[in-house]
């Protein structure tokens, strides 16, 4: 395959060495890529290393051998920490294109590792999806997706369960430095006052955002306690959402959902059939949960407020319920909510929690 390197390279006190790995500096001599690896020396074996090898195999800094320093001793001699990203093409081609979806199928092979992705399009949203199948077999390595984005921010919304919060993009102090990853379940965003973009996934759940890039962990390669830790395939999907607005206004909540769970097409499904256990409206009132009750008397329903906006909804209670109620997370009844037509109002506090119990 062809290999192409994008940003590949240490900074030397503001000078960049691309693609070259014997670099003479003043007194210091670079041979390959440093990178930590956790134990607080440095060493040239990752992911890089092993497709660039070195040309040999002594790495010097200022005339010590590199491994014999720490990681504060490389930072003081002006060396700052680049993340890397390559790219090998074995092939690259237009899998589908369809009034449902156009489907590109790209094929990289790197080290001891080779992914699998189809990069999907559709007509009726603006998310685009990397369906990834990697056959991972790397040590001391990390894996991550970034994308570059237009998008100045000085935070970051994150989706926690029922809720979001909000980090600083930026490394202002020790503290902003310490929070180098966020988790964050269905999605990360980043938005100004009239766009953004917003970064989802289906099961990864360590993101970052600094500097306008958006990253998502995918992958590690530890050795200790498990020596065969994330080894071997693995399939998932992420994705990525320009919208308009801020989180709210572009839909980033459900476009999460829309991706972790998905509607499925049935071929014998009955046409124009159009059926819902219960509903709830406005948008920003979540209905995460339809159960039956833990004692088996009647259904429950789970929601949250989503947008951190005080609302009054109105929830549509399943066919046939007479009676419901408020509830805690124990499912005991609290207050009796009076029904009208099917539905029962009920006014949400920023991102509160509601259980609704009904028979």
């Amino acid at each position: 395959p062809i290999l192409e390197c994008i940003d590949l390279g240490v900074t030397f006190g503001g000078l960049k060495a691309v693609d070259n790995f014997d670099i003479t500096i003043g007194r210091t001599e670079i041979a390959g890529l440093i990178g930590p690896n956790g134990a607080g020396k440095t060493t040239i074996f990752n992911l890089l290393t092993k497709v660039y090898q070195p040309t040999h195999g002594t790495i010097l800094l200022n005339g010590k051998d590199i491994h014999d320093l720490n990681t504060a001793q490389v930072n003081r001699a002006g060396i700052a920490r680049t993340f890397q990203n390559i790219r090998l093409f074995g092939e690259l081609s237009v899998e589908e294109n369809s009034a449902v979806r156009c489907c590109v199928l790209v094929k990289r092979a790197f080290s001891r590792s080779a992914m699998e992705q189809r990069i999907v399009f559709y007509p009726h949203t603006r998310r685009i999806d990397f369906i990834t199948h990697v056959d991972w077999h790397e040590e001391h390595a990390l894996l991550k997706a970034a994308f570059p984005v237009d998008v100045y921010a000085t935070r970051a919304r994150y989706d926690i369960q029922f809720g979001s919060i909000e980090r600083d993009t930026h490394r202002n102090t020790s503290w902003d430095a310490a929070r180098f990853e966020v988790c964050a379940h269905k999605w990360a965003d980043l938005s100004e006052a009239g766009y953004g973009v917003a970064l989802l996934n289906d099961c990864k759940y360590g993101c970052d955002i600094h500097d306008g890039v958006m990253r998502l962990s995918l992958l590690r390669a530890p050795t200790h306690p498990n020596p065969n830790a994330d080894r071997g395939a693995h399939t998932f999907t992420y994705a990525l959402l320009p919208h308009e607005g801020d989180y709210r206004t572009g839909g980033v909540v459900r476009e999460g959902y829309k991706l972790n769970q998905p509607a499925y097409a049935l071929a014998n499904a009955a046409e124009g059939l159009d059926f819902s256990f219960a509903g709830v409206q406005p948008a920003n009132i979540i209905m995460e949960t339809v159960k039956r009750a833990e004692d088996g008397e009647g259904a429950v329903l789970r929601l949250y407020e989503c947008d951190d906006a005080l609302t009054k909804a109105s929830i549509r209670l399943p066919a046939g319920a007479r009676r419901a109620w408020s509830c805690d997370l124990l499912e005991e009844r609290e207050r009796e909510l009076e029904i009208c037509d099917g539905c029962v109002e009920y006014t949400f506090k920023p991102f509160e929690i509601v259980t609704i119990r009904c028979e």
